[in-house]
């Protein structure tokens, strides 16, 4: 069995203009040697290079290849740039995430498979919104306010609602709440607490959640059929994923990140659901 690994790339790579804007040109032969490498963006802890095994997401997938044998390393980036760059262009096994903004061309050049349901909140800086934003969970009800979503988002929803997109990356899009330049986000419950703790401490009691039901994203992984290996691989991911639905050991990964609950457990059935539904496809 391959061993599993795990890497950061930092900020510096990204640092020249000319580089951001022909298209990232460092390859992952210069990070890692080994033959499965599976990209993210930087999102603890659903993927994360900090953590020793690679997050949430990246857990399950290494559990469902493992369960076949095989297994992957993880490179995570600053940026969801980088992760589309390497999926399309270059011949990483896949990549994993929520938000991909791919060419039709690009689609029919990827296996696409769910992996997880993510929960989300809607949240608002206080200081900025004394008040709270209230809303009933129509979008239309924020007509005039800004949003900040993520790279790769589809936000043509709040732009029909006549709200001001701005896009960034999750730590991004957190500052921009503080400062003013957007009034709300959206992100996942387990990465925004994770976001908060790690550079909001101080002031963590400010960000406030938005009253609605709880939003949902589907977490999908994205196998590059420029790797010859992919087609293969996406085969064993997917009987190895029906695996470890079966015997428990999703659960028991989902509830080490999310703690054994209620909601976690729906989710977990919820899922399965899904699943059942992308076996039939």
């Amino acid at each position: 069995m391959k061993t599993l690994g795990i890497k950061l790339v930092g900020l510096a790579l990204v640092a020249s203009a000319s580089l951001m804007a022909s298209g990232p040109r460092v390859t992952s032969a210069l990070f890692t040697s080994a033959q499965n490498e599976i990209v993210a963006v930087e999102t603890p802890p659903l993927y994360s290079s900090k953590n020793p095994n690679g997050g949430m997401a990246f857990e399950i997938v290494k559990a469902a290849l493992d369960s076949e044998k095989e297994t992957a390393t993880l490179t995570t980036y600053p940026i969801q740039k980088m992760v589309n760059y390497y999926v399309t262009q270059e011949k990483v096994l896949a990549a994993l995430g929520t938000n991909f903004k791919l060419s039709e061309d690009e689609k029919k050049s990827v296996i696409s498979a769910p992996i997880a349901i993510f929960a989300e909140r809607y949240l608002y800086y206080k200081p900025a919104h004394p008040k709270g934003i209230s809303w009933s969970g129509k979008l239309s009800e924020l007509k005039g306010l800004s949003y900040g979503a993520h790279n790769g988002e589809d936000a043509s929803a709040y732009k029909k609602a006549e709200i001001k997109v701005l896009y960034g990356e999750s730590r991004f899009l957190f500052k921009k709440l503080k400062t003013g330049k957007v009034d709300f986000i959206k992100e996942p419950v387990l990465s925004a607490e994770t976001i908060i703790d790690a550079n909001f401490a101080a002031d963590k009691n400010e960000f406030g959640i938005m009253e609605s039901a709880p939003q949902k994203s589907i977490c999908k992984i994205l196998f590059n059929l420029k790797n010859p290996q992919a087609e293969e691989i996406s085969k064993k991911f997917i009987k190895g994923l029906s695996a470890i639905l079966q015997n428990g050991k999703y659960q028991a990964i989902i509830e080490k990140y999310e703690g054994k609950t209620a909601l976690s457990s729906q989710r977990v059935e919820e899922f399965k659901t899904l699943w059942k539904k992308e076996l039939l496809k």
